[in-house]
């Protein structure tokens, strides 16, 4: 299961200024979740508590044989590795710097201590870094994975943290943390405490991806008391659209339905009752308005097959164009060295045309003061040879 929580300029949260930008990976076919309980007062639940307690060898089920019900909480060394390798295999493919293993193996040494086990096996075979090195000591690469996926050699870090602490940490400094890879229970919890981050199931996407086949939701499910009112954030189901082109490798697409909801939230005119400041806001559109308002900026963003835009110090990760804001593709340069001198047009945008991705070029005039000055040479001017 994946939840990407992020922040989004425009969206009220305590976490404004935190710039979370983390995804919660959650195992989901295991652990409490796996649904394998005996109820109160039947007899197989008795005769299942005796024999747990002749089998046990330390602590044993204190409570009435009639009054006590049980649940058990399986994992896998082979359900470890599947998630654990997914989250890895995630954080090579998006950029990403860490990997957080999360679970309480300090009291659960049985069933969380073997998820740590695993898990460190798991990034051994990914070559990751370890913030606290002595977790490595004894641990060989886990002998399925190891020579088949690439090694980062210490290009992701791997870290280690008990859930309770996990759970201040985030409130605390979220924006220190990247990928996090939870057992079932734990995962559910701390990924709807991240969307609370980054203001709400409202814009907390999901998925869930397996060997055959996956699945994109929200986050938050149904809602069937908001059945055809045309009222609630249509966000949430809309970023899972964009998961959803990721998997496809539908990239350019993705990008596009991203930086669209971006800009729509950050505008502030085209939302929902819950995105406004005053939730009583009577300017506020229903689901299906905010939905049309999305894919018109995503349409235009396909016209243009891309945007690329010049960004100097002193001014925020984002610029206005038609009257929405859009994050900046690059940093060109320092504010005083574009102060200093004539900027050369024409090798910057040179060098932006042999990037991966090439983008067409969209020359802002968006600041108070203008970093290029006022003497832009006539041949800089012409911008057709980049489309």
């Amino acid at each position: 299961c994946l939840r990407p929580c992020k922040s989004f300029p425009g969206v009220r949260t305590y976490f404004s200024d935190s710039n979370v930008n983390l995804v919660v990976v959650r195992e989901n076919t295991e652990d409490l979740y796996a649904g394998v309980e005996f109820q109160a007062g039947l007899p197989a639940t008795a005769e299942l508590i005796q024999a747990i307690n002749k089998a046990a060898t330390g602590k044993k089920i204190g409570t009435g044989i009639n009054t006590t019900g049980v649940s058990i909480k399986p994992i896998s060394v082979e359900g470890t590795r599947n998630i654990a390798n997914f989250a890895f295999d995630y954080a090579v493919k998006h950029g990403r710097k860490s990997v957080t293993s999360v679970c309480k193996a300090n009291i659960m040494k049985f069933t969380d201590g073997l998820w740590y086990k695993e898990s460190r096996a798991v990034a051994q075979a990914y070559g990751a870094k370890f913030e606290d090195k002595s977790l490595a000591e004894g641990v060989s690469p886990d002998p399925e994975l190891v020579g088949k996926v690439p090694n980062t050699n210490g290009g992701i870090e791997y870290t280690e943290r008990l859930i309770d602490n996990m759970c201040m940490q985030l409130v605390q400094k979220p924006e220190l943390y990247d990928v996090i890879v939870l057992p079932n229970l734990y995962g559910d919890i701390l990924s709807d405490l991240c969307a609370g981050l980054v203001g709400g199931l409202g814009v907390a996407p999901g998925a869930n991806i397996g060997s055959a086949g996956a699945i994109f939701e929200a986050t938050h499910g149904s809602a069937p008391k908001y059945k055809g009112q045309n009222k609630v954030n249509p966000t949430a189901l809309i970023l899972s659209g964009k998961l959803m082109l990721q998997h496809l490798g539908e990239h350019a697409a993705a990008d596009r339905l991203e930086r669209a909801v971006a800009a729509v939230i950050a505008e502030g005119k085209d939302v929902t009752y819950d995105m406004k400041a005053d939730r009583n806001d009577p300017t506020a559109v229903g689901t299906q308005q905010m939905a049309e308002a999305i894919a018109a900026f995503s349409a235009d963003l396909a016209k243009t097959k891309g945007v690329g835009m010049f960004y100097y110090a002193g001014h925020g990760a984002q610029l206005a164009w038609r009257n929405y804001l859009i994050p900046v593709d690059a940093v060109i340069e320092k504010l005083e060295d574009m102060r200093a001198k004539t900027i050369d047009l024409s090798s910057l945008l040179e060098g932006m045309t042999r990037a991966k991705n090439p983008m067409n070029v969209i020359m802002l005039d968006a600041c108070r003061d203008n970093p290029f000055g006022t003497k832009v040479p006539t041949e800089q001017k012409g911008l057709s040879q980049f489309d």
